[in-house]
């Protein structure tokens, strides 16, 4: 699952988090693809 965050006081302004199904995360810089939109919220 990808999560799409865009905020001051992240690691950078606009990044990328993916989680993968044995429970371990990462972060890229920006908008990493391929996107499959689920929801938005502020």
């Amino acid at each position: 699952m990808k999560f799409i965050e865009i905020g001051i006081g992240n690691t950078w302004l606009v990044r990328t988090e993916t989680e993968l199904e044995d429970g371990t995360e990462y972060e890229e810089k920006g908008i990493v693809g391929p996107i499959k939109w689920h929801s938005i919220y502020l």
